[in-house]
């Protein structure tokens, strides 16, 4: 609200000027408007606005219940609809239902299950079974021969499965003693002790040697003392 004294720009709801402090409204025309309120036809206006404002609300309403009625009559004509178009194709799958027990007789009289079943298992097996067992064992055994270089016995050689221990054992004559075990193959000593037990998984040849026992000649010492007590 400008001031009409001094132009200052104040607020709607203020009646005095902030800046200068003069009357923002005149008597006069604050009494000229409560007469017009007063009058007769300051209320025959406020009375046509209050009737045109309800006239607005009842259309706003009536427009919208239409609105309604009319989805709901649509919503209902769509189920309406979908439900008839449902029922008639039900009907020929009943027929085929029907039909179908004319079919199934018909497919079990041409196919004949037992006469395959019966003609194939008895001619695989037997052919397939045997042949193989006969390779896998053929396959499997190996044989580890030892020959004795010496005055002794070897026990143990002889053919072993594929996978099996052999155990070899040498055992020497009287006067005589055990070397060793030597691959025959490549020549080296492969073990020393009297008992050696090898893991079978090809063919094997070994050597068993043996050699005299080496007798320990007397000490100087004691042909000084035997001569010492005979003199």
């Amino acid at each position: 609200m400008r001031c009409k004294n001094c132009g200052f720009e104040n607020e709607d709801e203020r009646y005095i000027c902030q800046n200068c402090g003069a009357p923002l409204y005149d008597e006069e025309e604050e009494l000229a408007q409560e007469d017009e309120l007063e009058s007769p036809n300051g209320k025959e206006k406020l009375d046509k606005d209050d009737k045109d404002s309800t006239k607005k609300s009842i259309i706003i309403i009536v427009v919208l219940a239409v609105v309604l009625v009319a989805m709901i009559t649509g919503l209902i004509i769509a189920l309406a609809s979908g439900s008839g178009s449902e029922k008639p194709e039900s009907k020929p799958s009943e027929a085929q239902t029907a039909d179908e027990p004319s079919l199934k007789p018909s497919t079990s009289s041409t196919t004949e299950k037992p006469t395959t079943t019966t003609t194939t298992e008895p001619s695989t097996e037997p052919s397939t079974e045997p042949s193989t067992e006969e390779e896998t064992q053929s396959a499997a055994q190996f044989i580890v021969a030892v020959d004795i270089d010496g005055n002794g016995t070897v026990t143990g050689d002889g053919t072993y499965e594929q996978g099996k221990k052999a155990t070899l054992t040498a055992t020497p004559d009287a006067g005589a003693q055990f070397v060793g075990w030597y691959d025959n193959a490549t020549g080296e000593l492969v073990a020393s002790g009297n008992k050696y037990t090898v893991t079978v998984l090809k063919n094997q040849s070994l050597t068993a040697r043996f050699r005299p026992l080496v007798l320990e000649e007397p000490s100087d010492g004691g042909n000084t003392e035997a001569g010492n007590g005979a003199q």
